[in-house]
């Protein structure tokens, strides 16, 4: 009998000991620019998430200034700290370690990758989130455009207040939105507070675009920054320094980005929540600009055949002055990311030589237009104005043409806005940009995640890949970083 209790705690204390050392798999989460671990822990919450559905057994945010990755010796100190954080988290050899960067948390991650191997870390994979991995242009943000853009808006908003529907004042439910604002239960009120956003925007943009100026962001994550170009000198054949998991994930802005960031400026709880904030403005276009602006288009049809009165025709023209105000005043409204995108330098245009083939005329090439180039619009027309061409075969020509590229110049962004989950359609449709592709600055939170690579990043995806989600990711880790 005491043999067998004997052998019974010699197992018992064996069990314990080893799941004293079972595996653990922690995912080391990195922010981006001029972010914090907060934005993981508070905003984003995958860590917690992915920890509660098993994808990670155990995680740590970390925190560290775009100066720290300056010099060979702050990347030591950023280094060493780094290494103290962990040690507390896991064993550096017995468990696996992923690392997780948004934005320019995937650099960072990517810079890590090799340091934190030779310290004896079992770093198992590497995964970017809108990493800018060939660097990106700095924020570049002109005061003078912004005023003047944020006047016209609101000169045309106010324009076409001051000819509202009578029927107007009986919908329902609208004058409540956005009334904590100032107090103001007025719908007038309410839809002349969007420019304020905007204005909100425009602060927070500056002092973004003076961050990047302090942090010597350009010299450092710049399209040839330091650090771009030391992990460029990575070799893709040496995985001490080259993750051979490593999976790159790249996000869409949702449509209204202007709207969406001053969610997380206001401090009132009620406006972090962006996709109320968003819906509440869609309502305001829908119902209250879209009202209006059939009302005074309906009233000028009623003047439609009254040509010989000069009194009929001045009514009929004034209701469809009355109707453009308010149009013009949607518009606004639903050009707000182009708006936005000028505003900030989120594009520049740059010519390229393009080829381009144009099928032959019989074929049916002269309605369906020229081949297109996925990621390109508005090709263009032959040299004799022909959308399809004389030839049997069709032909092939070199057009250069000039294109808006997209830098990724966005200046706020969230988690949020590059996290999705499989199968989420896109809301927004007017980012016209190209495929991501190195002419524009490599990856962009702009460039829409269902694009396909344009190029091939040995060890990391190949041309003709297409853009994984979040959801994605989690399957990857837990399928042991393959599909």
């Amino acid at each position: 009998m005491k043999v067998r209790k004997i052998i019974f705690g010699i197992l018992m204390s064996l069990l314990l000991a080893s799941s004293s050392f079972a595996q653990k798999k922690v995912g080391i989460f990195v922010h981006g620019f001029n972010g914090a671990s907060e934005k993981w822990l508070a905003e984003s919450q995958a860590p917690q998430f992915w920890k509660s559905n098993g994808t990670i057994t155990d995680y740590v945010a970390l925190d560290y200034e775009t100066l720290e990755l300056k010099t060979a010796q702050s990347q030591a100190l950023l280094l060493a700290r780094f290494d103290q954080i962990l040690k507390t988290k896991g064993n550096k050899t017995n468990d696996e370690w992923i690392l997780i960067g948004h934005s320019l948390g995937g650099i960072v991650g990517r810079m890590l990758y090799p340091s934190l191997k030779s310290l004896g870390y079992n770093v198992v994979a590497v995964v970017s989130i809108g990493g800018p991995s060939q660097g990106a242009e700095a924020t570049n943000v002109s005061t003078e455009d912004i005023n003047s853009s944020i006047n016209r808006i609101k000169n045309n908003i106010n324009a076409a207040q001051e000819h509202v529907a009578p029927t107007v004042s009986f919908l329902l439910g609208l004058e409540s939105l956005f009334a904590s604002i100032e107090g103001n239960t007025s719908v007038k009120s309410q839809i002349a507070a969007i420019p304020d956003y905007l204005e909100a925007a425009r602060d927070t943009a500056l002092g973004y675009a003076d961050t990047i100026i302090e942090s010597e962001a350009a010299s450092i994550i710049g399209r040839n920054g330091s650090v771009i170009n030391q992990i460029n000198g990575f070799s893709s054949t040496n995985n001490a320094v080259h993750p051979t998991n490593y999976l790159s994930i790249i996000g869409a802005e949702k449509s209204k980005i202007p709207f969406r960031m001053i969610g997380h400026i206001f401090e009132d709880e009620e406006y972090k929540d962006e996709y109320k904030v968003i819906n509440q403005i869609m309502d305001l276009r829908n119902e209250y600009f879209n009202r209006n602006e059939n009302y005074f288009r309906q009233l000028a049809d009623r003047y439609h055949w009254c040509r010989f009165r000069a009194s009929c025709r001045s009514a009929r023209d004034y209701a469809h002055y009355r109707e453009n105000l308010w149009k013009q005043a949607k518009l606004e409204i639903d050009n707000i990311d182009v708006t936005w995108g000028e505003l900030i330098n989120s594009y520049k245009f740059v010519t390229f030589p393009v080829s381009v083939y144009y099928p032959p005329c019989e074929s049916g090439g002269g309605s369906d237009g020229p081949g297109r180039v996925p990621g390109f619009f508005d090709i263009g027309t032959l040299p004799n104005g022909d959308q399809c061409s004389t030839k049997s075969g069709g032909e092939s020509i070199i057009e250069y043409k000039e294109f808006p590229i997209a830098d990724k110049n966005d200046g706020v962004v969230n988690i949020h806005s590059v996290l999705w989950k499989e199968g989420q359609a896109l809301i927004s449709t007017h980012n016209q940009y190209f495929d991501d592709i190195p002419a524009d600055g490599g990856y962009n939170h702009f460039e829409l995640r269902n694009y396909k690579r344009a190029y091939t990043l040995p060890g990391v995806f190949n041309k003709g890949d297409i853009n994984p989600s979040l959801e994605k990711a989690e399957l990857w880790i837990k399928g042991g970083f393959r599909f």
